[in-house]
């Protein structure tokens, strides 16, 4: 009987302990097909750049350069851990935190022609870390002068007025690699009479003075500014204005460039249009704008801005033009553009 008890215990035990068996296996093999293989990530080449420029600033050159990383890299879910960057096979700095960006200050690269090699850690979701790395040449040259980075100023005035307004004019500074630059002085001319200096921000200039239909005046703007104790730099920027009836209108557009067109891929060109509408138009206006003949923008209202960042363009000259439309009331459409070109460098 004893004997009996046993086994029938022992046979009940073993009939729990197998579906037990069962479910465990069958557990194990959900998991094992669930679980995503980690894979070697794949990056495209088109998916990563960086932008480089350099300054001499008395016996030290200045490297400077960024990353860029196009909208396919965040598609990809890729991420950058780790940017390391070498000047002529010489490591110049390890970057760990975004933006990645390179400042490196040595007294060792002579004038001319120099490499700049970069390379990227960069990891993904389900992906092992990758390394790839791209190079560009980038030019030293021998006087401070030439040498200084790209630096943009916008010098903005009313190019039309009425009689009795008032003439306003601002002069703005786009540092366009955060190199350190100082805008010190502005002097505002008009007709050749030095009307106001300004040397802190803002650098604004208002005026009155009798105005009459027809007439064309001219308003300039002495830039000083200053990279360092010892860099001291000028720029004049002059422009025309004229004085409306009432009835007239006028439309212009102003690219941000002034001192400097000379850009890279990656770099963005921008700038707005400027509508004055006269007493009684009712017509409605449009402003398209084209990067060698392909439409990149267009505004339909007020501010009129546009803000074009260059991607995939050759080294040389291209083209942007601007196009006024215009859609009367009574149906006809007309228009009117221009054109700007842009020097793109490697």
């Amino acid at each position: 009987m004893k004997h009996y008890i046993f086994t029938t215990i022992k046979m009940f035990v073993v009939a729990i302990m197998i579906p037990c068996f069962a479910i465990s296996f069958i557990s194990c093999e959900d998991e094992s097909e669930d679980a995503i293989p980690v894979q070697d990530l794949v990056v495209p080449e088109s998916a990563y750049s960086f932008t480089v420029t350099s300054v001499n600033n008395d016996s030290e050159t200045i490297v400077f350069a960024e990353p860029k990383f196009t909208e396919n890299f965040e598609i990809l879910g890729c991420k950058v851990t780790k940017v390391i960057y070498y000047v002529d096979n010489t490591l110049a700095s390890t970057e760990t935190l975004s933006p990645f960006k390179l400042e490196y200050k040595t007294k060792s690269l002579s004038a001319g022609t120099h490499i700049l090699k970069v390379v990227f850690t960069i990891s993904g979701e389900n992906y092992n870390p990758v390394t790839v790395e791209c190079k560009k040449e980038f030019q030293v040259k021998s006087s401070s002068s030439e040498g200084l980075p790209a630096v943009d100023f916008m010098f903005d005035y009313d190019h039309y007025v009425r009689v009795g307004d008032k003439i306003h004019a601002s002069v703005t500074m786009n540092d366009r690699y955060d190199a350190g630059y100082k805008l010190n002085k502005v002097e505002f001319f008009f007709d050749g009479n030095l009307i106001k200096t300004v040397e802190k921000s803002p650098f604004e200039m208002e005026y009155s003075t009798n105005l009459i239909v027809g007439e064309n005046h001219t308003i300039s703007a002495s830039i000083t500014y200053s990279f360092s104790s010892s860099s001291t730099a000028s720029y004049t920027s002059s422009g025309s204005i004229r004085v409306l009836n009432e009835e007239d209108t006028r439309y212009i557009f102003i690219p941000y460039y002034y001192s400097n067109i000379s850009y890279s891929n990656g770099d963005i060109i921008s700038g707005s249009g400027l509508l004055y509408k006269g007493k009684g138009d009712d017509s409605t206006y449009e402003l398209n704008l084209y990067w060698d003949d392909t439409l990149v923008g267009t505004s339909k209202e007020f501010p009129y801005f546009f803000s074009y960042t260059i991607a995939n363009t050759s080294v040389g000259i291209h083209r942007l033009k601007y196009e006024w439309v215009k859609y009367g009331s009574d149906g006809n459409k007309s228009s009117t553009s221009q054109s700007s070109t842009f020097t793109i460098k490697q």
